[in-house]
C-alpha cells in the first residue's frame, strides 16, 4: 500500500459530529480537505467520497488527503432537505460557528476547529437537493483576499467543468474557509435525490484534477487527470460539458425565489442557455390562476432550478448566471 489511511472523528468536548478518513503519502506536500453531505440529500458527492478513499490508497500521493463523506450525518440518515434536523438550520448558512449555539452552530464550530488549521485547500461537494437539478459547475469565493481568490479561481480552471462562478457568500463551509485564508471551491453536480455511476466517475475525475493542480498526484498515461485545457491545448470532450470550448466565468448570478405558495411548471433544464425574454417557468395557484410567468431578464445559463411541483413562498426557484468572456484565465488576470 503506497498511502497510509486512518479514520478519525470530528468532535468537541466529547460531542460527536461526523467521521472521516485521512490518507497520508510518503512524500511531503499540500493537505487537501474534501467534504460532502453538508446537505444530506445531495448524493453525488456523498457516494463519490464513499469509494474515493479506496481508489487513492493504490496510488502514491504527495501530502495529505482528508475526506469527510457525510458532514451532516443526521440529515443524511433522516433524509432531511438542506437542514440539520436537530434545530432545522441550514449548515451552509451557519459559518462562522458557535460552540455555545444549537447543534448546527456547534457542528460548524467543530468543522472550523478540526479542519481549517490542517487545510491548504478545501473542496466542498454539493448538488441539487431532491427538489432541484444542477449542471456541473464550480463556485469560488470572490470576496476573500486577492491571493486566496486568485488561487481559488486558478484551481477552479483546472477542473473539467464548463463554468466557474464567482460567489460573494461568506457563511458556508467553503466560503468561510476562504475568509480564513484557505483557497476553497464548492463543486455542484446532479440532484433530484439521485446519483449515477457516470456522475460519480466525473466527480472523482474533478477531485483528481484538483490534486494534480496542487501537485499531490501525477497525470497517468491515459490522461485521466488532465485539466480542461492541457499543455498540448487538447480540449476535454465530456458529455456534460461544452466540448472543445474554454471554461467560462460567471461574475453575476441572479437567484430567483418564489413570491407565494403555488404549483410550479418549469420550462428549462440545468445547463440550458437562455436569451433575454425566454420563459423560465410558470407559477399557478391551486385554482389554476396564473401567479407569474418568469422570463429571463438577460442572456444567461441555468446553473440550477427547482423541479418540485409544490413550492412555498421564499423557496429558491432558479439560479441564472451571466456568462462573461470565454477568454482563457491568463487573459483575465486582475478581474475582481
Amino acid at each position: 500500500m503506497k498511502t497510509e489511511k486512518k479514520k478519525f472523528s470530528i468532535e468537541i468536548s466529547g460531542e460527536f459530529f461526523c467521521q472521516g478518513m485521512e490518507m497520508t503519502g510518503k512524500n511531503p506536500g499540500k493537505t487537501l480537505v474534501v467534504t460532502a453531505g453538508v446537505h444530506g440529500r445531495e448524493y453525488v458527492g456523498i457516494q463519490t467520497l464513499f469509494t474515493f478513499a479506496e481508489d487513492i490508497l493504490r496510488e502514491e500521493i504527495n501530502g495529505r488527503l482528508i475526506l469527510i463523506p457525510v458532514v451532516n450525518e443526521e440529515g443524511f440518515y433522516q433524509g432531511s432537505r438542506q437542514i440539520v434536523p436537530a434545530d432545522g438550520i441550514n449548515l451552509n448558512r451557519a459559518f462562522p460557528g458557535d460552540i455555545h449555539g444549537t447543534r448546527t452552530w456547534r457542528l460548524a464550530a467543530a468543522l472550523e476547529t478540526c479542519l481549517y488549521p490542517k487545510a491548504d485547500f478545501l473542496l466542498d461537494l454539493h448538488g441539487g437537493d431532491d427538489n432541484e437539478m444542477a449542471m456541473p459547475f464550480v463556485y469560488f469565493s470572490a470576496c476573500a483576499g486577492t491571493g486566496v481568490t486568485e488561487a481559488s479561481r486558478r484551481a477552479a480552471s483546472s477542473l473539467s467543468v464548463s463554468v466557474r462562478t464567482a460567489s460573494s457568500a461568506r457563511n458556508g463551509l467553503y466560503s468561510q474557509a476562504a475568509q480564513q485564508g484557505i483557497p476553497s471551491l464548492l463543486l455542484e453536480r446532479g440532484g433530484g435525490g439521485l446519483w449515477s455511476a457516470e456522475e460519480i466517475k466525473e466527480c472523482k475525475k474533478n477531485i483528481r484534477e484538483l490534486m494534480v493542480h496542487l501537485g499531490m498526484i501525477q497525470e497517468d498515461e491515459k490522461g485521466e487527470s488532465k485539466t480542461w485545457k492541457n499543455k498540448r491545448n487538447i480540449a476535454r470532450k465530456d458529455k456534460e460539458t461544452e466540448a472543445g470550448k474554454e471554461q467560462r466565468e460567471i461574475l453575476h448570478t441572479e437567484y430567483l425565489k418564489f413570491p407565494a405558495d403555488g404549483i410550479w411548471y418549469p420550462s428549462v433544464t440545468a445547463g440550458q442557455h437562455l436569451k433575454a425574454g425566454d420563459i423560465i417557468g410558470e407559477l399557478y395557484r391551486m385554482d389554476g390562476e396564473l401567479i407569474h410567468r418568469y422570463k429571463a431578464k438577460q442572456a444567461g445559463i441555468v446553473l440550477y432550478y427547482t423541479t418540485a411541483s409544490g413550492v412555498r413562498a421564499g423557496d429558491g426557484l432558479a439560479a441564472i448566471g451571466k456568462l462573461e468572456s470565454h477568454l482563457p484565465l491568463k487573459e483575465r488576470e486582475g478581474t475582481p
